[in-house]
């Protein structure tokens, strides 16, 4: 279950198709990104379906001229589960957990497509927990502008939309795979408006917004992603053995907050979620 420190970035895509993400090579960005913090967990061997290289184009939404190739998310947010800008869960649920990500971390796409589908559908269907999402840009250029498209999408209500096309369509850092034409291609599949998305991202406000909570992120001890919260509390991520350690961590959290009313959401199962009771080995 590994992090992307701070301090860190890596150079490569993410290779052939099984060679698991998050073994690319890591070099140091400037000397103003915030100092290496703990040592991240084991490894979250979670292989993409989708292989390195070049950016495809060909099929897809043609801006300016260029079309790109956008890969559909093969799961989505249950429908019925509450949102509320960047937070999914009932208001009633006594819980929070928050989740610190780069949309070009590879450890956070692991984790955003393989394991959050399950914190969703064990903790925030049932109204255990609220769920949010916090912007740390750090790894480039690229992750600044994926961000900020991600919460012009939100402005339209269609923040977790773009935020699962976008961990779909991750590969490499800064090589392009954020680039202008992918993202409003990502804009056009999931319906946005474009002239509004265009507005929102050309006017530059979310930039900033997103730069304001990587900082606000560094202040509250955040030095590399994925980084979680429970209940206010910075979880020990490199004290775990298997995603079943922050599985019962919730629970615990949970059954020391006391009883939640339960919303009325339907039970669907994401499609690619590991069954409840499996274990995702690092």
């Amino acid at each position: 279950m590994r992090r992307e420190q701070a301090g860190q970035r890596s150079r490569s895509g993410r290779g052939r198709t099984d060679q698991p993400a998050w073994r690319s090579p890591t070099v140091l960005i400037s000397a103003a990104a915030v100092v290496v913090g703990i040592i991240v967990i084991a490894a979250l061997n979670l292989p993409r379906g989708t292989s390195g290289g070049a950016v495809p184009t060909g099929s897809g939404s043609a801006t300016g001229g260029s079309s790109v190739s956008v890969e559909a998310p093969t799961a989505s947010i249950p429908a019925g589960v509450p949102r509320d800008g960047r937070t999914l869960g009932a208001a009633s649920a006594k819980v929070s957990f928050d989740v610190w990500e780069d949309f070009q971390c590879p450890a956070c796409g692991g984790f955003s497509r393989e394991i959050e589908p399950v914190i969703i559908q064990r903790f925030v269907v049932p109204g255990k927990i609220r769920y949010t999402f916090h912007d740390f840009a750090f790894l480039g250029p690229e992750s600044l502008d994926a961000a900020s498209a991600a919460r012009c999408a939100g402005q339209q209500d269609k923040f977790w939309d773009y935020h699962g096309w976008l961990y779909a369509n991750q590969n490499g850092e800064n090589q392009g795979w954020f680039s202008r034409d992918r993202l409003t291609a990502i804009a056009d599949r999931i319906g946005l408006d474009r002239a509004a998305f265009d507005a929102c991202y050309d006017g530059g406000s979310e930039r900033g917004a997103v730069t304001s909570e990587t900082q606000a992120g560094q202040s509250a001890g955040v030095s590399g992603t994925p980084t979680l919260f429970l209940a206010g509390k910075l979880l020990p991520l490199s004290s775990f053995t298997s995603w079943d350690d922050l599985y019962r961590a919730i629970d615990a959290a949970v059954a020391a907050a006391g009883p939640a009313t339960s919303p009325s959401v339907p039970a669907a199962s994401p499609s690619v979620a590991p069954s409840a009771g499996s274990s995702t080995t690092p």
